[in-house]
């Protein structure tokens, strides 16, 4: 009978030629990078662990919102959109939606931990702010924020990031690019047509309408039943005169 240990020993792919779970995330440098300060101190601070990580938490949503939302705006960055690409571009940004709600709920989390819990480690952190965060920030620019409707105090939002050229330069290039809003909204003029420039989106309504009510035409024509083809006929022809209505401005006024 085999024992409990040799039961163990079956074939697991971990023990296969590979990177194994912790290498290919890199929880090395992932689990070490939460560095309290009051731990430095002679008077650590509990709390602080939880707000580093609740923090970097955050960082690391944002990176995924902007990848998510880079993969969008370079799908609607075209001239004309493979409809095929449609589902994929919903699809990720319902997960970015789905990703916001969960930034959100982590606020309550962050809760637990009450105001003068918070004040112990405070001083720590001077200067340092949550709107420092230049992933927020480029996700902002990225989304369409005009910077006529940021909150004016005081300074530029750039100005915290004066002093590093790389961050500037990410900051600069987001506000050059076409944003996700500008995309869509640029998609949406042109639907359903390509032309951006005197697009005649009437008379495709028209001729697109005019095909429809004859191919209803053709198929009633073909009914053998006298009596379900005359009143098939007469139900497009009364479609025509809907539709006339709508296009003719004299019917529609009579």
């Amino acid at each position: 009978m085999m024992d409990e240990s040799a039961a163990q020993e079956g074939n697991h792919l971990g023990n296969e030629a590979g990177m194994l779970y912790g290498e290919y995330l890199m929880l090395d440098k992932l689990l070490s990078a939460q560095r309290m300060l009051s731990s430095e101190s002679s008077k650590p601070v509990h709390d602080e662990h939880l707000f580093i990580i609740t923090h970097q938490a955050y960082e690391l949503w944002f990176k995924q919102i902007i990848f998510e939302v880079d993969s969008v705006r370079a799908l609607l960055d075209v001239e004309g959109l493979d409809e095929s690409h449609t589902m994929e571009i919903l699809k990720r940004l319902n997960r970015v939606v789905l990703i916001l709600k969960l930034l959100v709920d982590q606020v309550m989390i962050l809760e637990t931990m009450t105001p003068l819990d918070f004040m112990d480690f405070r001083n720590y952190l001077r200067p340092a702010s949550g709107f420092q965060s230049l992933q927020f920030r480029l996700l902002e620019n990225k989304l369409g924020l005009k910077q006529a409707l940021r909150v004016k105090y005081n300074q530029s939002y750039q100005t915290v990031f004066g002093d590093d050229p790389e961050a500037m330069e990410a900051l600069h290039k987001s506000e050059q690019e076409p944003a996700l809003l500008a995309l869509i909204e640029r998609w949406l003029e042109r639907t359903p047509g390509l032309n951006t420039h005197g697009f005649n989106f009437w008379g495709k309504f028209q001729a697109a309408v005019s095909k429809l009510i004859k191919d209803d035409i053709d198929a009633a024509s073909q009914e053998t039943n006298e009596t379900v083809r005359r009143h098939r006929l007469q139900d497009a022809e009364n479609r025509r005169e809907i539709y006339r209505s709508i296009f003719d401005p004299a019917v529609h006024d009579a």
